[in-house]
């Protein structure tokens, strides 16, 4: 695969943002690089993102934090683009919208969707000069994300902080089910977590799979999240769409061995190892038979 044209396309897809250029993603992920390009200018776009940084079963392997870091640069690039109108003629023909649009910049409007933007940003003091314009904050996008859900996903501590005083829906939920805690969790960002805990946000709470906030921070090694969310009460045994709680899902799908240190700690907040899924296993099964004699070695006592 020709990662220099992949490049080039890529590089034509950002336009104004190539401060945003993957260069490790293009380099080590090529295919995925390709797909972004084949997909920049279509709303199935956001899904491939979504797919990309969310590993709802945990049996990916994962990309490095400089990866992440590059994807989460290319959605804001992308979100920045598609929140002005394609210079293109609307099509009367009612063909289907070619996957690659030219964007050109609107007029600077107050909306719902520029105070999004600004979220996303993490841009506070336009974000305070919308909301004294009458723009309101619990608006949402067509992902059903609100500016809070986007702020937390980017870890925009002090725009989190800012948009809870307005009272803004904590517990509102995407299109997949995601709350704010779900992306910021899933993102490792810690000083979210504290925060949306602090204003009361909801644990335990579950997306359309089934997952909760503390499921997604063991399943992307996010320790430091996984250890508060523990402290502050979360449920460890909640089960998912599949009837697995957070041990299956840890030790079924491939990331038990780098998940030893999370594995402990759940096991001392009292994870359930008899708990039998759909499939009729429990955790302590999986961990007898694991191939690894560390994960036995934790689990020996305990049987």
């Amino acid at each position: 695969m020709d990662r220099i044209l992949i490049g080039e396309q890529l590089r034509r897809c950002l336009g104004e943002y190539q401060e945003q250029y993957p260069a490790e993603l293009v380099a080590n992920y090529p295919r995925i690089a390709n797909t972004i390009v084949d997909l920049w200018g279509s709303r199935n776009l956001d899904k491939y993102f979504e797919d990309l940084l969310i590993d709802d079963r945990g049996d990916r392997q994962g990309f490095p934090p400089s990866v992440v870091h590059e994807l989460m640069g290319l959605m804001r690039a992308y979100d920045w683009q598609r929140n002005i109108k394609p210079s293109s003629t609307p099509d009367i023909w009612g063909h289907a919208e070619e996957p690659h649009l030219e964007f050109r910049k609107a007029e600077p409007l107050y909306t719902s969707l520029t105070l999004i933007e600004a979220a996303q940003k993490g841009e506070k003091d336009r974000i305070m000069t919308m909301v004294k314009a009458g723009i309101s904050s619990d608006r949402t996008d067509d992902l059903g994300k609100s500016a809070l859900i986007w702020a937390a996903s980017y870890g925009h501590t002090d725009v989190v902080d800012y948009l809870l005083t307005l009272k803004t829906d904590i517990n509102r939920a995407d299109l997949g089910g995601f709350r704010a805690l779900h992306w910021a969790a899933t993102n490792g960002h810690l000083a979210v977590v504290n925060t949306l805990i602090e204003h009361g946000a909801n644990l335990d709470v579950q997306n359309k799979r089934g997952l909760t906030p503390l499921m997604l921070a063991a399943q992307n090694l996010k320790q430091a999240v996984v250890s508060r969310l523990l402290q502050a009460g979360a449920n460890p045994n909640i089960e998912d769409e599949e009837g697995s709680n957070i041990l299956h899902q840890l030790l079924l799908y491939g990331r038990s061995r780098e998940a030893l240190p999370i594995l402990t700690l759940l096991l001392e907040y009292q994870a359930d190892v008899g708990r039998r899924n759909r499939q009729h296993q429990s955790p302590l099964e999986i961990a007898m038979q694991h191939d690894d004699a560390q994960i036995r070695t934790l689990f020996s006592h305990l049987g």
